[in-house]
């Protein structure tokens, strides 16, 4: 959970002390809030692969291959590789998505260890 869901939770908890049933609901509401934005599938291969490459490489590793990779196959039209493919389909936006997605994913694996 991130440090500002757990500050507005606790923040509302406190609240919760003169028993309002509206601070219940808007903190079950934050409690409920997913902090991954939802993937579409493009997206989803590409999160999937710098997981995966991750978890076998260091960080800067995994930046530069994929960048490698992407930039290399799509400059010349061609690529076999799902996710190359799935990176070309994605819009700008989406593109940030992932990178987010993939960060905050790589930020929970730090605060794990």
């Amino acid at each position: 959970m991130s440090k500002f869901k757990e500050k507005v939770l606790s923040e509302i908890s406190f609240a919760m002390v003169d028993d309002a049933p509206d601070l219940q609901k808007l903190y079950d509401k934050v409690a409920a809030i997913d902090e991954h934005p939802e993937l579409n599938d493009n997206q989803k291969i590409v999160f999937d692969f710098l997981k995966n490459e991750f978890k076998r490489n260091d960080l800067q590793y995994t930046l530069w291959s994929f960048t490698e990779d992407v930039y290399e196959r799509l400059e010349i039209g061609v690529s076999s590789l799902p996710y190359v493919k799935a990176w070309g389909k994605l819009k700008e936006k989406q593109h940030f998505e992932v990178l987010a997605a993939f960060a905050q994913w790589g930020l929970e694996q730090e605060e794990a260890e």
